[in-house]
């Protein structure tokens, strides 16, 4: 996962982002539906649409420039009817700005929003290592979220033993 893309959105949606990754060509396109990509991710599809509070999964996209999103019209294969296809296409990750993540992230039994935290937690810990070495302040400007939710998400995961303090806090 490219760092950059990481910061621009909240933890629900890094997880989306992750496993729309996973669907990615070595072109690092995609044109998977956000029907698929749901159930994916074992939600609902209204989870992908806009409402009055928060703009639809897409139009977040689009609006982010890490992610080129272009409208496709093709036939489907199903029933040969015209369809309108959505195509992603992210960009390559800069050297030292991007972390590897294992899609076995997707078999633990926790939330999303805790999956996308541990995704945002690896793009904030040292080179070549799970460690952080920042504090509470830091993590809320790094990740753009609260300081009560880092401190809950980071006692969540540490009563689950994914997450474990050093002596250094």
């Amino acid at each position: 996962m490219n760092n950059s893309l990481i910061n621009h959105f909240n933890c629900s949606d890094v997880y989306r982002l992750f496993v729309l990754s996973l669907t990615t060509d070595r072109e690092l396109k995609t044109d998977t539906t956000l029907d698929q990509l749901a159930d994916f991710v074992g939600e609902k599809v209204s989870n992908y649409k806009g409402g009055k509070a928060s703009k639809a999964f897409t139009e977040k996209l689009r609006e982010c420039n890490e992610i080129d999103v272009k409208t496709e019209d093709g036939i489907s294969f199903k029933n040969g009817n015209r369809v309108t296809r959505n195509i992603y296409t992210f960009k390559e990750p800069v050297p030292t700005m991007y972390r590897r993540i294992s899609k076995t992230l997707i078999d633990l039994e926790i939330s999303i929003k805790l999956k996308g935290y541990i995704i945002k937690l690896f793009s904030v810990s040292e080179p070549h290592s799970y460690t952080i070495s920042k504090s509470i302040n830091e993590l809320e400007k790094l990740l753009k979220m609260g300081k009560a939710t880092i401190k809950k998400y980071n006692e969540e995961l540490i009563s689950l033993g994914l997450l474990q303090t050093t002596d250094n806090g």
